[in-house]
């Protein structure tokens, strides 16, 4: 039996936060993935950084904030600053993470 159009309209808010709860968890995995890619990264940047024929991993970029802004409002100091080392070995562990997480269903 086929379901009338108000069952079919109260269905949706249900399908509705089945979706966002789907979105959210893909989100919150990528960036999972992503955190992971960056510390194995990293990891591997500075242990190739003394050997010679990995030494090109280590090879990297630091921009950003260099020097912290200050906002002194008088009852309260607010400092920002904001640096990203940015290298090879960080950029190819981050694609390797979001490839290999990619092949896992969650």
């Amino acid at each position: 039996m086929k379901p009338n159009a108000a069952e079919a309209v109260s269905d949706l808010p249900e399908q509705i936060n089945e979706n966002k709860d789907r979105n959210m968890k893909k989100t919150l995995y990528v960036i999972l993935l992503i955190c992971i890619g960056v510390v194995l990264g990293t990891l591997a940047a500075n242990l190739s950084a003394n050997i010679p024929w990995l030494s090109w991993l280590s090879f990297g970029r630091e921009f950003g904030l260099t020097s912290p802004f200050v906002l002194n409002l008088g009852i309260i100091i607010l400092t920002f600053a904001i640096t990203l080392n940015l290298n090879i070995s960080v950029i190819i562990f981050i694609v390797l993470s979001l490839f290999i997480g990619s092949k896992i269903k969650i």
